[in-house]
């Protein structure tokens, strides 16, 4: 079984470095992803349903690569970005200069994090694998997308490869720019559970 990773549309926050967490962003419509690139990823992994989660820029990319490869599309809440709380719209070195320990809790154990006002990346971690494990068994063997925003994205990315660590959550999320196909590790585990 396939899994594409597929991140948010870009927006002017995402390049500038700034995290969006639950903001609401319009996405940057001239400077956009290769779309082409993208459905023909998809389609090569023959995907046949995209989860999305509920903010603007998430569903807006499931709907334009759901009409594209001809598939179904649905909103899921439990895909919503962690809650940053105080940390949306800072930069990464601005996190690094204002919460140096947190900073790098998130760089070594980002699991073990809570931003100032925001949401446990362990509880999100918890509330992405669990709606992971369920999209995984409702589709059977069918490859999957999931359109997410970069931290959840990383933190989904965990939870079905446990790969390359949890270490990693963190620089995974602030590096995707385009889909990541994967096989969830354990799937058929999963899917009998």
């Amino acid at each position: 079984m396939k899994v594409a990773l597929i991140p948010c549309a870009p927006t002017e926050w995402s390049r500038a470095g700034r995290l969006m967490g639950r903001v609401a962003l319009e996405p940057l419509s001239a400077d956009g992803p290769d779309w082409i690139e993208w459905v023909e990823s998809m389609r090569a992994a023959r995907i046949g349903q995209i989860y999305h989660a509920p903010d603007e820029l998430s569903t807006a990319v499931g709907r334009r690569l759901a009409k594209a490869l001809g598939v179904g599309v649905r909103k899921s809440s439990e895909l919503d970005e962690v809650d940053l709380g105080l940390w949306s719209g800072l930069t990464d070195e601005q996190l690094e200069v204002r919460y140096a320990a947190a900073h790098e809790q998130l760089c070594e154990a980002p699991l073990s994090v809570q931003p100032p006002e925001g949401e446990p990346f362990v509880e999100a971690f918890k509330r992405i694998q669990k709606a992971a494990k369920a999209r995984l068994k409702r589709n059977g063997h069918e490859a999957i997308g999931f359109v997410m925003r970069p931290i959840s994205l990383a933190l989904m990315r965990y939870a079905l490869q446990h790969q390359p660590g949890a270490a990693e959550v963190w620089r995974f999320a602030a590096s995707v720019q385009k889909p990541l196909i994967v096989e969830p590790e354990g799937s058929t585990k999963m899917l009998a559970s």
